[in-house]
């Protein structure tokens, strides 16, 4: 997502720089590998605000650049997400 807003002629990421994206959830499927092994995981997201401030299934939010960070942070918000499959389909053995 960054690479196709970076070419984007009005984008705040053009400048580069961007310090970091922090990606946040709603709720879905991940693959996780945990005491009982790597395997699909349905999960609740970490979301809070960001899930219920606007009515978008996904947005990126780029922070106000502050003069002592020099650069711009911002959220990554994804309300469902889904497991990709895993590259290596036995991978606890």
């Amino acid at each position: 997502m960054g690479c196709y807003l970076s070419n984007e002629p009005n984008s705040k990421l053009r400048n580069g720089k961007i310090l970091s994206l922090n990606t946040l959830y709603g709720s879905g499927t991940m693959m996780n590998r945990m005491n009982d092994g790597f395997k699909l995981r349905e999960v609740k997201g970490n979301a809070g605000y960001y899930e219920s401030a606007v009515t978008y299934y996904n947005y990126l939010f780029i922070f106000d650049q502050r003069e002592w960070l020099k650069g711009y942070n911002g959220i990554l918000f994804t309300k469902i997400i889904s497991a990709s499959k895993p590259l290596i389909e036995d991978i606890d053995k």
